[in-house]
């Protein structure tokens, strides 16, 4: 596609997007929430909003605090970046803040097997991305 029909699918102009029959959304977490809440069984997208906050809570910190502090300060600070450009001190925040959150994740899920509670929910997919590219590393 070229750049003036994507655009005008998202002014934005970046990934992800999708196109489901019409209805275009963007954003990684309108993704997730748009297609658990059409194709998604019950204990993945709940009509109880109480429930279904517990998957958002994770859904929104993942976005906030977790994949900032990794993706942000820790992959694209250390490893996509070329070491006389990279600043040490920040990566080395950023490395606390990773070991504050994993430590927090272990906690939480040596209580339950998943972010939510007993099930899958959309809250483990931001945290198990984020979780698998740190553990992929070299």
């Amino acid at each position: 596609k070229d750049a003036a029909e994507f655009l005008a699918m998202n002014p934005h102009g970046r990934v992800p997007l999708i196109d489901d029959n019409g209805t275009i959304v963007w954003e990684s977490h309108a993704i997730l929430r748009y297609l658990a809440a059409r194709h998604g069984r019950a204990d993945f997208w709940s009509e109880d909003p109480g429930r279904q906050s517990l998957a958002d809570r994770w859904m929104d910190w993942s976005q906030t605090s977790l994949q900032p502090a990794f993706l942000t300060g820790v992959f694209w600070g250390f490893y996509r970046t070329p070491p006389e450009q990279r600043n040490g001190a920040a990566i080395d925040k950023s490395l606390a803040l990773c070991t504050q959150y994993f430590r927090l994740l272990d906690q939480v899920l040596s209580n339950q097997p998943f972010l939510a509670g007993d099930s899958l929910t959309l809250a483990d997919i931001p945290a198990g991305t984020t979780l698998y590219r740190y553990f992929e590393l070299e």
